[in-house]
């Protein structure tokens, strides 16, 4: 039988993935960060095609089996569009990680949460409220 996963669990995960509280996000993972940000820039037009087909498509194929799956299980609305999804949450992510990695978004972050911008708990909250709803998943996750 499979577990199900509560709302303790995701918040476990997310703080050891360091997708909340820029201050305790290990050296490698702001390292990535940057390098993300910077092969986006205008300096690596001339590797960034190469390589956005050869992360991203690997990438956007997980997202969209793993949403998918979700689908068929009855995790998620039977109606979402998971190329979108996929491509939705992974912009999702990567805004999240450019807040952490880059002055210009995390003071961008500020402007918007103010004092909240980096209190893991809400952060963790609020991001999984946005992914659930915008996936149409059941409300029927267990409490702590």
């Amino acid at each position: 039988m499979e577990k199900n996963i509560t709302k303790k669990d995701l918040k476990k995960y997310l703080r050891k993935k360091s997708f909340a509280g820029s201050s305790n996000m290990p050296a490698p993972n702001r390292k990535m960060c940057r390098y993300i940000c910077n092969i986006s820039t205008a300096s690596y037009t001339d590797v960034s095609s190469t390589l956005a087909v050869e992360i991203e498509s690997v990438v956007s194929e997980k997202f969209k089996s793993m949403i998918i799956q979700a689908k068929e299980r009855g995790e998620i609305s039977p109606n979402v569009d998971a190329p979108f999804a996929a491509f939705w949450l992974d912009g999702f992510i990567t805004k999240l990680l450019l807040s952490y990695s880059t002055v210009y978004y995390r003071e961008e972050m500020k402007i918007y949460l103010g004092d909240r911008a980096f209190q893991d708990d809400y952060l963790i909250d609020r991001i999984i409220t946005a992914v659930r709803r915008s996936l149409g998943t059941p409300h029927r996750w267990e409490e702590e």
